[in-house]
C-alpha cells in the first residue's frame, strides 16, 4: 500500500505510517501541531486536509491547493499559510484560516502574525522552519532554502539574516528544524531520504 504519510518522534530513527492518509492525492507537504496531534496536509491534487486525533482527514476551509502550511511551535491551535500572496493563519488547529497580512519575500513576525519585520538577503525563499535560539533576544534560528546572491541552497542565520549562513548546497532539498534541540535541522532531499544536521 502507498502510504502518502509516515511520523516521527525520535529525531527520524523510526517512521510509523499514518494511514489515515488517502493514497489518491499527490504528496506534497504535511505538517504536525506542537504536540504531533494534529496534522495540515496540504496535498497536490485534493486541497489542504487536517486530521484531529482521528482516522480521517477533513478539508481545511481557507488553504489555496498546494499552499505552504507551517505550525506554531509551542501553541497546538496556531497553524500558518501562505494563500493568494498572503500569509493565513489558524486559530482553530488547522481546521479554518483567515488571512493577516501580505508579505514580502522574506519576512519575520513574534506576534502571531499580527505584524512583521523584513529580512534582508534571500531574493527567493521555498521553504523555511524555526529552530531553538538561546543566543539573542530574537529567541529562534531561522532555516531556510532559499537563494541568496545568486546562490541556492539551504541557510541558517541566528540573528534575523545578519548573517546569513550557508550550511549545504543546492542539491539537498527543503529543511525542517527542532524547536527542541539548538542548531538541530532536518533535510528533505526529494527522494534520496532525510538528512540531519547538528551544530
Amino acid at each position: 500500500m502507498n502510504i502518502q504519510i509516515a511520523i516521527f518522534k525520535d529525531a527520524g530513527t523510526t517512521w510509523t505510517q499514518n494511514t489515515a492518509a488517502s493514497i489518491s492525492p499527490a504528496g506534497r507537504q504535511a505538517v504536525l501541531c506542537a504536540s504531533a496531534t494534529s496534522i495540515v496536509w496540504s496535498t497536490g491534487s485534493n486541497g489542504a486536509q487536517v486530521l484531529k486525533n482521528g482516522a480521517t482527514f477533513a478539508t481545511v476551509k481557507g488553504l489555496d491547493q498546494g499552499a505552504l502550511a507551517s505550525s506554531h511551535k509551542r501553541n497546538d491551535t496556531v497553524f500558518y499559510g501562505s494563500s493568494s500572496g498572503s500569509i493565513v493563519i489558524s486559530t482553530d488547529g488547522g481546521s479554518s484560516f483567515g488571512t493577516s497580512v501580505s508579505s514580502a519575500v522574506s519576512a519575520q513576525f513574534i506576534n502571531y502574525g499580527k505584524s512583521f519585520v523584513s529580512i534582508a538577503g534571500p531574493t527567493t525563499a521555498y521553504a523555511f522552519a524555526l529552530g531553538k535560539n538561546t543566543k539573542n533576544s530574537f529567541r529562534y534560528n531561522i532555516f531556510g532554502f532559499f537563494t541568496i546572491d545568486g546562490v541556492t541552497a539551504l541557510y541558517e542565520t541566528q540573528n534575523l539574516g545578519s548573517p546569513w549562513t550557508s550550511i549545504s548546497d543546492s542539491t539537498h532539498g527543503f529543511g525542517s528544524a527542532s524547536s527542541e534541540t539548538e542548531g538541530f535541522v532536518f533535510v528533505g532531499t526529494n527522494g534520496h531520504g532525510v538528512f540531519f544536521g547538528t551544530p
